[in-house]
């Protein structure tokens, strides 16, 4: 990836940060921090891997992507709305009763594939995509996206075995990681899955992981990507707390100036 594709993603990025942090204000919600460190997985999914198409939502031959890790639903609305998929004026009335975007994805939801809600749940409904899409003849992938805390929750890794047996090439997981633990990767590459691992705010990590597994198309895939807290220094630790209150204007106005000065980096690096 040349540096000029870099910095697009990385300003995309910003933006999404930016829109998550007004969405999460308004809605008077918590939970800023997991999106804040997905939303660069996500934009580069979007962006640069998977094959999706806004004008044409349901489109048969477009990659699946399911949300298991549930408390970054905030940026997968922003990226959607960024891409086209429903109009950003919806952001702003995120969790509202009613509103097309609720605290969990709804297939009712354009550009949502799959419903979200139940702690792990995620891999076991890609698995299943897979499935469908194989007795339609399509060879569209399925991504899901996890975080390392699901790992342990019911039965994620009864369908992480049975991924394997059922020779589900097309099925990418990937594990939004906080640890340096090796465990998840020595479990998975025991019971047969392609795994890499990335740094999940650097796009060309990211890039490299995938490639490297592009050419495996017999057995699932799976992307260990590293994230921090938020994926952006400098950002009040009480700001980004799960354990902390709603935002007040002042902290969403603080989140949004940071993010703010981070553009201007961007722009001036190049």
């Amino acid at each position: 990836m040349n540096i000029s594709r870099t910095r697009e993603l990385e300003k995309i990025a910003l933006e999404a940060r930016k829109d998550v942090v007004r969405m999460v204000g308004v809605a008077r919600a918590r939970g800023l921090n997991p999106s804040l460190a997905s939303v660069d997985l996500l934009v580069y999914l979007y962006w640069e891997y998977m094959a999706v198409y806004p004008q044409v939502r349901n489109r048969p031959e477009r990659d699946r992507f399911v949300l298991s890790k549930m408390d970054v639903t905030s940026a997968l609305y922003a990226c959607l709305a960024r891409l086209g998929f429903f109009d950003r004026e919806e952001l702003w009335s995120y969790r509202r009763l009613g509103a097309m975007l609720q605290g969990y994805p709804d297939i009712r939801t354009p550009g949502v594939d799959a419903p979200s809600g139940v702690l792990g749940g995620g891999i076991g409904i890609a698995a299943g995509l897979c499935l469908a899409l194989r007795l339609s003849d399509i060879t569209s992938r399925v991504f899901c996206l996890m975080g390392d805390y699901e790992m342990g929750a019911g039965g994620v890794w009864e369908s992480i075995s049975a991924a394997v047996s059922d020779h589900l090439g097309n099925l990418v997981l990937i594990v939004d990681s906080k640890s340096q633990d090796e465990s998840i990767r020595r479990r998975l590459e025991m019971l047969g899955w392609v795994v890499r691992e990335a740094d999940g705010h650097d796009f060309s990590s990211i890039e490299r992981a995938f490639g490297e597994m592009d050419c495996e198309k017999t057995f699932p895939k799976a992307l260990i990507a590293h994230t921090t807290d938020c994926g952006v220094g400098g950002i009040p630790s009480y700001c980004v707390s799960d354990s902390a209150q709603p935002l007040s204007n002042d902290d969403i106005d603080s989140v949004l100036a940071r993010l703010e000065s981070k553009s201007r980096d961007i722009d001036f690096e190049q």
